[in-house]
């Protein structure tokens, strides 16, 4: 999807930083970091690469604003091996052109790491940037082939696409019996990927597709590509995008009397999928990252607690991913007691692995996040609720 809205930096300082977040603070050149653990105790600088604008700004804001919860902690009891973390966020508006841009940026401001970028696109045409740049790579994004393009500075903080895609086509197949299956992405590499490991897992369980083709992102009238689903009647809808395009498509496939089971992919979990679905979005099924809200380990509790004392509202999809990303960097910058980029990259793939929200977080060799939790949800008088 390609929003045209122009990158802004938001530079959150390192003391008072969450009275900083959301405001827009000019950066001088004077701002520094080291490579070294020892020294002045210059700042650390951690970047944000996040669409913090258009249509899935909610995610953005959300991962910025957990980061920043993280941050504002390991501040307050001493920083990373006695420096001050410092916060670069950007928003790169999640094209790939604005993530591009934020990449030179960051790099330039000499980050040590960068949160994001998000979509799988932008992760990936972003990560030599990053990795000719010495800066390390925490996205969430899940096309398998992310890491294995030969860069060893991205550590992947989601599943991989062909385990949520052969997850989906189980919960098609078993839990809700389905037969036949129209499948619909959005020509985007999260997307089509995701698209084809659920054909590919559902046909091999015995199932049918009897549509598979593209939606554009962002067009207001799906009516066309609905009614032709409609006259196939499958048993199933599958949406493999993102949340805006996937409640538009609830929303007017019942609209068009298209009454089918439909199950979407993660990311279309977001509050507003039930906003901008209505009442459509009743018992929608998708399977998602288990939501923070719903880890029970005193740190998940935690951190919803902070989350909403600071921001008045729930914690959202993918934030607790960023929050994990800026406390294991900090266990792996301790372990290896050195700003060395090459020394933290080698610590981070210990498979003594590091304390995340959920549990114990480890990486494979190629940077592969291993054992994520997942949960089939549903909406339930507009609410997300488990599937039962």
């Amino acid at each position: 999807m390609e929003m045209k809205a122009t990158p802004r930096k938001i530079l959150f300082t390192a003391i008072g930083l969450l009275a900083a977040v959301g405001s827009i603070v000019g950066c001088g050149s004077g701002s520094s970091t080291t490579n070294d653990a020892q020294g002045d105790a210059a700042p650390v600088k951690i970047g944000l690469s996040a669409p913090l604008s258009g249509s899935t700004a909610s995610w953005g804001t959300d991962y910025r604003d957990a980061a920043a919860l993280a941050i504002e902690e390991i501040n307050q009891s001493g920083g990373i091996l006695g420096h001050p973390i410092q916060f670069v966020a950007e928003d790169d508006t999640m094209s790939n052109e604005g993530a591009l841009n934020v990449a030179s940026r960051l790099v330039d401001e000499k980050v040590i790491a960068v949160l994001g970028p998000l979509s799988s696109s932008t992760a990936m045409a972003t990560e030599q940037v990053y990795s000719q740049g010495g800066v390390l790579m925490f996205p969430p994004a899940s096309n398998p082939k992310l890491t294995q393009m030969g860069f060893d500075n991205v550590f992947r903080m989601s599943p991989k696409d062909d385990q949520f895609g052969a997850m989906d086509a189980k919960v098609a197949a078993e839990r809700l019996g389905a037969k036949t299956a129209a499948v619909i992405h959005d020509n985007s590499t999260y997307s089509k990927g995701l698209a084809t490991y659920f054909k590919d897992a559902f046909e091999q369980m015995g199932g049918k597709v009897v549509d598979f083709e593209a939606i554009t992102p962002g067009e207001k009238d799906y009516s066309p590509v609905l009614t032709k689903i409609k006259s196939m009647n499958p048993d199933l809808f599958y949406y493999s995008g993102y949340y805006p395009e996937g409640a538009a498509l609830v929303k007017q496939g019942k609209a068009l009397g298209l009454e089918t089971q439909y199950l979407m992919g993660n990311s279309n979990y977001d509050q507003q999928f039930i906003a901008l679905a209505g009442p459509a979005a009743e018992n929608v099924v998708m399977e998602t990252l288990t939501p923070v809200t719903l880890i029970s380990s005193d740190q998940a509790q935690k951190y919803v607690a902070r989350y909403k004392e600071k921001y008045g509202k729930e914690p959202g999809f993918l934030g607790h991913l960023a929050y994990d990303s800026v406390h294991i960097l900090k266990q792996a910058i301790e372990k290896a007691h050195s700003l060395s980029f090459d020394a933290i990259k080698t610590v981070l793939r210990d498979p003594g692995g590091f304390q995340g929200i959920a549990g114990k977080i480890t990486f494979d060799k190629n940077g592969d996040i291993q054992g994520s939790p997942s949960i089939i949800l549903t909406v339930k008088n507009g609410k997300f609720v488990p599937y039962q």
